[in-house]
């Protein structure tokens, strides 16, 4: 009975014993926590950029604070309401116009992680050579440890096409080095070619240490100036070629005797992929574990072509389901449209604001002074919402006396445009056609005045022909700004007017409407009454007289 009493008591303790321990029992999935439930562990998803294991990164299920940040383009009067995304920033960009479609926090600086393999690209594109044998250093070694890589080594060798291609599918790390140290002598060196290309481009809140992405604290940009870079990447034709790419290899080497074989880490592009779209053009992935996931997306679809950057995103499966749904609000929700316009050109009469002829100009036609100079055409290819925003809301603004002008609708910009000046035969010519004929003939010196102020008139047409076609504008638009609410209130007096005229009227066709019924009413009857009349003998006739004449006398 004793042994059994201590039995008992020694799995009471035991048991004790396991219920304060639980907590620290935990595997590679979970824990136990002091109540003795499992409480799973959460995790980033998968990202293969920056760690050559491939395996998850920690992902936290919590909602980022950014994620109730506001986005820009929802609050312009009219334009399509995006939708809201965790990621810190987001952009939707029109490769072709440069109009913003999507902006959220797009000026704000994050860090890119490999997304900043589309920069280096883009430089060794324009400045090096695809044929090119790049040797590889030592500084290749300079990397992170797990940081991505095709574990290329000192002395090895690879052309600058196959190093790119290995760059933007593996986002292999060591080749960013490579291409960086071939073209420029050193990394920091190749920093500055990129961030040279950055402020041509006008980013503005962009700096670059490193071509592979790798967190440095001096390393970042924003989803603005990425789109833009993006965009300049993007009209390189080898660039679309090797981000549309799912999958390649690169030979053996002599340090190498087996060939590397690799995907295209974008998931957008591959078919077997959850995350497949058609109109996906090729991208760049990136990740860190300050940078989080960002990614760079390219789609083409319905005459569109867009680019999508989102940056400091919670995971990502959600990086891809966010940027699909980004570019598929702006494939729905805008179209291009070509601004192409005629506008009013002035005649030699207006340009040199006098009038014409006078004594000593008998040589020009009245009529031909008044012909027009010049064609103007007013032209540009903008995006704007499909549904929602009208021609006649958008507004032209000249930029300088080159003709070039931009679009705007409430302030934002639209895209951008040229206006071009195509001089018109007018038939007017000069008694001779050397300046030093002219001159000798030309005795009266008010005479040569005006003539060679006709001679300088129309090189002043360009400059007064923007001047004519927006002042007006210029003051319209002035005026409402400065006197909003007056304009409102004569529109609404205009209004009130011509709803009082409106009743006014719909009563007096309701009279006349009523006055003709009654009308037609008792013509009827009339006529019912002869009717019977006729019908009636005189006996009868008679008799109800008769009758007629009773009811009154007794009445």
């Amino acid at each position: 009975m004793k042994h059994r009493s201590f039995a008992g008591w020694l799995i009471a303790f035991a048991a004790c014993v396991f219920l304060m321990m639980m907590p620290v029992f935990a595997d590679e999935y979970g824990y136990y926590d002091e109540n003795g439930n499992y409480i799973e562990y959460d995790y980033f998803e998968d990202e293969e950029d920056d760690s050559s294991s491939g395996e998850s990164q920690p992902e936290t299920e919590f909602i980022p604070e950014e994620y109730y940040d506001p986005i820009q383009t929802n609050e312009i009067t009219g334009w399509p309401q995006g939708p809201m995304i965790q990621a810190a920033a987001g952009i939707v960009m029109d490769l072709d116009t440069g109009t913003v479609l999507y902006s959220k926090n797009a000026e704000k600086a994050y860090y890119p992680a490999s997304i900043t393999k589309i920069v280096t690209a883009m430089v060794a594109l324009k400045y090096g050579n695809l044929d090119d044998v790049i040797t590889c250093t030592e500084e290749v070694y300079n990397l992170e440890e797990d940081a991505s890589n095709l574990a290329y080594q000192p002395g090895e060798k690879v052309t600058m096409r196959d190093a790119l291609y290995g760059l933007m599918l593996h986002s292999a790390n060591e080749l960013g080095i490579a291409i960086a140290v071939h073209m420029a002598g050193s990394v920091p060196a190749f920093a500055d070619m990129m961030n040279a290309e950055a402020e041509a481009l006008g980013c503005v809140n962009t700096h670059f240490s490193n071509p592979h992405g790798l967190h440095s604290d001096d390393h970042y940009t924003c989803a603005k100036d990425m789109a833009l870079l993006s965009r300049e990447a993007y009209k390189i034709d080898v660039f679309r070629q090797i981000i549309r790419t799912t999958e390649s290899s690169i030979a053996p080497t002599e340090k190498t005797e087996e060939t590397r074989y690799f995907l295209n880490h974008h998931k957008m592009i591959q078919k077997d992929s959850d995350y497949y779209q058609e109109w996906c053009t090729g991208g760049k992935t990136g990740f860190t574990s300050s940078a989080w996931n960002t990614l760079v997306t390219f789609g083409e679809r319905d005459g569109l072509r867009l680019v999508c950057v989102v940056l400091h995103e919670n995971g990502a499966s959600r990086s891809y389901e966010e940027t699909t749904a980004l570019l598929e609000y702006g494939f729905d929700n805008f179209h291009h449209v070509d601004m192409l316009q005629n506008l009013t050109a002035p005649t030699f009469y207006e340009l040199i604001d006098y009038d014409l002829p006078d004594a000593g100009m008998t040589w020009y036609s009245s009529s031909k002074m008044e012909q027009k100079t010049m064609r103007v055409v007013r032209g540009g290819i903008i995006t704007k919402p499909a549904f929602s925003v009208n021609e006649d809301m958008i507004s032209a603004r000249p930029l300088g006396s080159d003709g070039t002008i931009e679009y705007y609708y409430e302030g934002w910009k639209l895209g951008s445009g040229q206006v071009s000046f195509t001089p018109l035969p007018t038939g007017i010519t000069m008694p001779y056609e050397q300046e030093r004929d002219m001159d000798a003939i030309l005795k009266n010196t008010e005479q040569q005045r005006r003539v060679r102020q006709v001679q300088k008139t129309y090189y002043r047409a360009k400059e007064t022909v923007i001047n004519f076609v927006t002042d007006k504008y210029e003051i319209a638009r002035t005026y409402v700004e400065e006197n909003t609410m007056t304009v409102i209130l004569a529109g609404a007096f205009v209004l009130l007017v011509f709803i009082l005229l409106l009743v006014i009227v719909i009563l007096r066709c309701t009279k006349d409407y009523r006055i003709q019924r009654r009308r037609k009413i008792e013509e009827r009857q009339r006529r019912r009454n002869e009717e019977e009349i006729e019908r009636m003998s005189a006996l009868e006739i008679e008799e109800e007289l008769r009758e007629a004449m009773k009811k009154d006398q007794q009445d």
